[in-house]
């Protein structure tokens, strides 16, 4: 890839010449072998995958410290330099299959990944999306016919309403509602976001249900979510019931008393991963500046010495401020189940 963006600095429209690129490679090395064997299982996956660029669907940085890293295991261990290639192959393979994914369901939008929603299970991704379009649309006093709209066209704005942080606050009250068929208790339902940090992965998004007793019912509130997200569900909408501050201080406590091992789980989780990477990028950069020390023409190495420093002091900064994890409980929404 680096060798790529190198190549259209000299490429680029303007240029009259011919532009001839000659990378130079030892053979019967190691090194190469594993090159030639990464290039033909990228080529094959990319072909099955019908993408064109790299660059789509692999992230520069991450991809230069995975290459590094297989290329340094298998030259301290070249009898396991297959099964290396072959983790990186099927690590590559998912990305692609992910990017892929997400180009196809919002061809105008490439961040939305499925990977955040792969909880929702059996559901049809694209009825909830399109369902979600019309219930926003009827909130905002706007009308779309189901049948006219089409998820692919309406990619752009229906990624920009996603992206919409909607938080419930104490003047909306609590909707109360009922669903027909549903045995429940009364009590409230709401939908809680946890996060702990910007990163929208790092968000997780839960529903509780507390009885009119203050009982928490785990299942019911898990069903509830459920039954409320079937395109074909009919809910009743029965007015708005408002609450007290006691009340929201109650429902407020319990959240953080239901959420907080889930909590501590996604902490230790971000930290170990932080941490990992981290020492992953620490592990390359020394081996670049210990390549970077060989170099014989001094002014050449003077200034890739102190461009490694700066890559390697950056990398530290990120590194102290993923650390400082912010731990956030917002109500996206609260009903009274009546």
């Amino acid at each position: 890839m680096k060798i790529e963006q190198r190549i259209g600095r000299v490429d680029r429209i303007g240029q009259t010449r011919d532009v001839l690129v000659y990378n130079y490679l030892l053979e019967k090395t190691i090194e190469n072998r594993v090159r030639e064997v990464l290039e033909e299982k990228l080529a094959v996956i990319f072909e099955q995958m019908g993408i064109d660029k790299m660059e789509d669907v692999l992230d520069s940085q991450m991809a230069d410290m995975d290459f590094t890293d297989v290329y340094i295991k298998a030259i301290a261990e070249p009898k396991n330099s297959d099964y290396y290639i072959e983790k990186l192959e099927a690590q590559i393979k998912q990305q692609v299959e992910q990017a892929k994914n997400v180009r196809d369901l919002i061809k105008t939008e490439k961040t939305l990944d499925l990977d955040l929603v792969s909880g929702i299970g059996d559901h049809n991704i694209k009825e909830l999306i399109r369902h979600m379009y019309l219930n926003y649309k009827a909130w905002k006093r706007e009308n779309v016919r189901l049948e006219q709209l089409d998820v692919d066209v309406y990619g752009q704005e229906i990624s920009e309403i996603i992206k919409e942080e909607l938080y419930w606050d104490k003047t909306d009250g609590a909707v109360a509602v009922n669903l027909p068929g549903l045995p429940n208790e009364k009590g409230y339902w709401s939908l809680w976001e946890l996060s702990l940090n910007s990163d929208i992965k790092n968000k997780y998004i839960v529903p509780i249900f507390v009885n009119v007793d203050g009982v928490v019912r785990p299942v019911s509130g898990k069903r509830i979510w459920d039954e409320m997200i079937k395109p074909e569900r009919t809910m009743e909408v029965l007015g708005v019931k408002q609450l007290n501050d006691e009340e929201f201080d109650r429902l407020l406590e319990i959240a953080k008393d239901v959420l907080y091992h889930q909590f501590l789980d996604i902490k230790n989780r971000l930290e170990e991963e932080n941490t990992n990477q981290y020492r992953k990028y620490l592990y390359a950069i020394d081996l670049r500046l210990e390549a970077a020390n060989r170099i014989g023409i001094e002014n050449i190495k003077r200034r890739r010495i102190e461009q490694l420093k700066k890559e390697k002091e950056e990398i530290e900064a990120e590194y102290a401020y993923k650390s400082k994890l912010c731990p956030t409980l917002k109500p996206l929404l609260i009903v009274f189940m009546e």
